[in-house]
Parts: C-alpha cells; structure tokens; sequence
C-alpha cells in the first residue's frame, strides 16, 4: 500500500489514467553477450481520469497484492514501482520506488533447509526463462549453493533452485545439483 502524490504545474491538465507498474531486471544472453532487460511483473491502474487544476495538489491512495512470482530481493535482485501519469500530448511523468520482497514462508522454508544440510546462498539473480522454464514472465529466480559443511562439502560442486510458487501452500522447485 502507499500513496501517489501529483502536483499540478502551472496550467490545468486532464490525466487519462494513473497507473503502477511492478518491475524487475533480468540478465539475457544474445550472441554470448549478456545484458540486463526490464520486465513488468504486473500493471495496476489506480484511478480513472480526472483533471488536476493548477499547482493542485492531489494524493490518490493505493493497495495491492504483489503476485506470488514476484522475485524476492535478494542478491543483485531489485524490484520497483514504477508510476505513470498518461497526459495526452505531454510527456508522460513516471517515478521509480524500489521496494523490498522477502520469500514466502514456504520459499523461506526451504532456503533454511538447505543452509541447515552445510550449503551458503552464493549467488541470486534473475535469467531469462528457457522455453521448458518459461511460465507467465520471461524470466526465473535462480537461487545459487555451495557446500561449506556437512556431508555434501566434498561431493558436490553446487546446487541451483529454481521455485515456482503455485499458492500459499505449495510451489514447485526446480533443482539442478552439479557434481564434482
């Protein structure tokens, strides 16, 4: 939840809509290059036109549910809002807000698993999505492990995850183990 706030300039403009957009970056590969891409997790339009007078100053309040595959913020991970203002023949203002996403419970649950068998979080950041991983982003979340202790320390090189949350109670985890 939170509050948009607009400051009319120094004439009257009508403004068509006001909307949120949920995003977040991920790393693409195209001709062994990789670059970072923007992707919108979802969109909100939080109010229907109006008109905002000169200098007028108005707060439009908002609230809504961040999807279950929004990407937690960890490692080089970030997530924003993004908020724009459709104004017909003006440039249209955006304003960015990064926010922080903690992993579900259940996601939660299962990272501490994995610390508890002796592995340590190496690296998180999001990748586009291959054709067999694509779900509705075109990226995943990939958690990266390596064994410091316990008895997978000199058998394994690492272990990735990859979690598709389906509910509250259930998600779907991918995990690819990379022997030595």
């Amino acid at each position: 939840r939170g509050v948009v706030e607009i400051v009319g300039g120094s004439t009257e403009q009508r403004i068509d809509e006001v909307y949120l957009s949920l995003m977040t970056q991920y790393i693409k590969e195209s001709d062994d290059k990789k670059y970072y891409q923007n992707a919108t997790i979802e969109k909100v339009k939080i109010v229907e036109t109006f008109t905002i007078k000169s200098n007028e100053k108005r707060e439009i309040p908002f609230s809504f549910y961040l999807p279950l595959d929004t990407p937690a913020t960890l490692g080089k991970t970030k997530v924003w809002i993004s908020t724009g203002l459709d104004i017909k023949n003006a440039v249209d203002p955006t304003d960015k807000d990064y926010i922080s996403v903690t992993p579900s419970p259940l996601v939660t649950s299962v990272l501490n698993a994995v610390s508890d068998l002796g592995f340590q979080l190496r690296k998180v950041d999001c990748e586009a999505a291959s054709y067999k991983l694509r779900r509705r982003l075109p990226f995943i979340q990939e958690f990266e492990f390596v064994p410091t202790s316990g008895a997978y320390r000199s058998k394994l090189d690492e272990i990735e995850l990859i979690f598709f949350p389906e509910s509250q109670d259930k998600v779907d985890i991918i995990m690819q183990v990379d022997r030595r």
